[in-house]
């Protein structure tokens, strides 16, 4: 794949079209609902609003090297106030009917849904989620609050954002507990279409019985909860409630774009503990280290001195989602460190070249929400489209370009 790119790259630049990198720890949110929350001073929640379709999609959130941890945007885990057996079902009766009702106002599905509050409990999260949220709003946010401190004047809100998180350092539980008192308090600020997310956010997916008796029965609710009770996954945005005017907002498609223009201008390192921690003394491999070669590596394309690296961007394409340039598990293969081969020697590519690749598969078929709100034209149907699945079920993505300059083609 990376020869094929290669050639993409050059034939861009031959016809100079501008191209679009997404910057490798950065990410779009995804075309789901999304619960904006805002936070006060003290990183508490203190407003929510729903966004969907494109609103959301041209989002972008920082992630963390291990899976699951983001800033500002990451899932968060529901129900946040699981109800409890006993609940009694005549209030159940009553929110499913609203629920129902597609004529029932807001403020029915809202006064249905606090009057369960009562009825639930304290959400018991698994301790893989209390550490992914730790990861998220602690050591994520810590490596963010130093490398904003440059950042220019219109991030002014984000960097606040992070200053503000750095400094409670949330836990999970405790978030989940004042999120909930949060959404209570928005009966009226939100639409009848959000409140229907919210009661999901709050107590979890309901599964409306066929006729209105089954609602009543302990025994149904019982068995209905037994089957639901777990933890669904709900993508969620933070912003800060007192803006400064002057600036973006956090939850605003230009903060995403002047981000990563950011992280690209000062080519930061990724968001991994091996490259933002202090280093710690190492134990003796067993395997042979790689030789250091007595002059430096070249360029495998441009055959110019260049510094390598060991780490390949991964740009969210159209249809492909997070898609790997190059990968290998060379670091695992003694046989690689025997003749110098280890790790980035595997494959010598400079990083200059790496930029161009992961800018010219980006420009050419970059999500379709991500790659707009960079600045880039939708590729879906101009400069890439899907093939019919294989036997195999793989989805598989055409990218299409002119190789030469238009008074030479044909």
């Amino acid at each position: 794949m990376l020869n094929e790119l290669y050639q993409a790259a050059v034939a861009l630049g031959r016809r100079k079209v501008p191209t679009i990198e997404l910057h490798q720890s950065l990410e779009p949110m995804g075309s789901a609902a999304l619960l904006v929350v805002k936070l006060d001073d003290a990183a508490k929640p203190a407003s929510v609003e729903v966004l969907r379709g494109e609103g959301g999609a041209k989002l972008f959130r920082v992630k963390h090297a291990s899976p699951g941890a983001f800033f500002p945007g990451f899932n968060l885990p529901i129900p946040l106030r699981p109800l409890m057996p006993s609940v009694k079902t005549g209030k159940i009766a009553r929110l499913v009917e609203a629920q129902r009702n597609r004529n029932s106002p807001a403020s029915e599905l809202a006064l249905a849904a606090a009057d369960l509050i009562p009825e639930s409990e304290t959400a018991r999260f698994e301790r893989s989620d209390v550490d992914q949220f730790r990861r998220s709003t602690q050591q994520l946010v810590e490596w963010l609050r130093v490398d904003l401190d440059a950042a220019p004047p219109k991030l002014a809100n984000l960097r606040r954002l992070v200053a503000v998180v750095s400094k409670a350092k949330p836990e999970l539980p405790q978030f989940a507990e004042d999120l909930a008192s949060t959404v209570q308090r928005a009966s009226h600020e939100l639409a009848r279409s959000d409140w229907l997310l919210m009661v999901e956010i709050l107590f979890g997916k309901t599964h409306l019985p066929r006729v209105k008796e089954e609602v009543a029965s302990t025994a149904y609710w019982s068995a209905k909860k037994a089957a639901d009770d777990t933890l669904g996954k709900q993508p969620l945005y933070l912003d800060i409630a007192c803006a400064d005017s002057t600036a973006w907002p956090v939850a605003d498609w230009r903060t995403g774009r002047l981000l990563n223009d950011f992280l690209l201008e000062h080519d930061l390192p990724p968001y991994d503990p091996k490259a933002r921690d202090v280093a710690k003394p190492k134990r003796p491999k067993t395997r042979l280290a790689a030789p250091q070669p007595a002059v430096p590596p070249r360029d495998a394309y441009s055959g110019l001195e260049c510094k390598l690296t060991d780490r390949f961007p991964e740009p969210k394409l159209a249809v492909l989602g997070n898609t790997k340039l190059f990968s290998n598990n060379a670091g695992e293969a003694e046989c690689f460190f025997r003749y110098g081969l280890g790790d980035a020697n595997t494959f010598k590519v400079g990083t200059d070249t790496i930029h161009s690749l992961s800018a010219a598969a980006f420009t050419l078929a970059g999500d379709d929400f991500a790659l707009p709100a960079l600045g880039g034209m939708k590729a879906s149907g101009r400069t890439c489209r899907e093939i019919p699945p294989q036997r195999d079920g793989m989805r598989q993505l055409l990218i299409a370009y002119l190789e030469d300059t238009e008074q030479s083609v044909g």
